[in-house]
């Protein structure tokens, strides 16, 4: 599972879950029939927030996740911005990241934010999807191709993203990207699925360990609470490295 969030503008947290469909499944759902599994992202909750602080955003994140679905959580997602200093207060991640530890959410990792590849694979993440939702009987055993992304699907249960979608229009003076539109709720919410699903993708090409480590080190106070919370999250990168070496990730086609 996966969580992507964007903090600046109106506060959005989605929660992703990633897997396959296996024939059997597929014949159930789409009424297809399938040759092999299909890999498949969905989209299954969502907190769209306005005037909240980010403590208790990072509160509300937590009680929306309950203990069990906490320890399956693999990636968190977050923009960039989310690491700057604002005068001299605390960044958004020194503010969120001590009570997601504290609950057994993990540390914040930097989201993908390269627009017009997140865009790109939104849309054909959905073309997956339509495509074996439209799948023609006469065609045959549905046979996902090597190239294809993930299929997208977003739940009834996420209202906000739903009506989001067709909102994105077109940027004129960059075809390629979709037009910002600062202010505007469902920029920040389709922001926050993009990051989400194109940073997922993009995972394997992280920063070294060293390199988190370092800036996991760096990013506490030298307190008493400061220096509790780093040691939780370098045990949690340490336990991440582990698991790491048991998992061999499928290379891209």
């Amino acid at each position: 599972m996966k969580l992507g969030g964007d903090t600046h503008g109106v506060p959005v947290t989605v929660w992703l879950a990633t897997g396959l469909l296996n024939p059997a499944q597929i014949q159930e759902y789409f009424g297809v029939p399938a040759a092999a599994p299909v890999p498949i992202i969905v989209l299954y909750r969502e907190l769209v927030c306005c005037d909240v602080e980010e403590p208790d955003l990072a509160r509300a994140i937590v009680a929306l996740t309950d203990p069990a679905e906490r320890r399956e959580v693999r990636l968190h997602f977050m923009g960039h911005d989310a690491w700057a200093k604002r005068g001299s207060a605390n960044t958004v991640v020194e503010q969120m990241e001590p009570i997601l530890l504290a609950h057994g959410l993990r540390a914040f990792d930097r989201a993908d934010i390269d627009r017009v590849g997140g865009w790109r694979l939104l849309y054909n993440a959905w073309a997956s999807a339509r495509r074996l939702r439209k799948w023609p009987a006469s065609a045959g055993p549905y046979q996902p191709q090597a190239a294809d992304p993930p299929a997208l699907f977003i739940s009834a249960a996420c209202p906000d993203t739903i009506s989001a979608v067709p909102m994105l229009i077109c940027d004129e003076k960059n075809p390629l990207d979709v037009r910002k539109m600062a202010g505007q709720f469902f920029d920040d919410v389709m922001d926050a699925l993009r990051y989400g699903v194109k940073s997922h993708l993009n995972a394997e090409t992280a920063d070294p360990a060293e390199v988190r480590a370092r800036e996991i080190w760096q990013r506490y106070p030298n307190t008493a609470e400061g220096n509790t919370n780093r040691a939780m999250a370098m045990l949690r990168l340490q336990a991440e490295q582990q698991r790491s070496r048991f998992i061999r990730r499928r290379p891209r086609a």
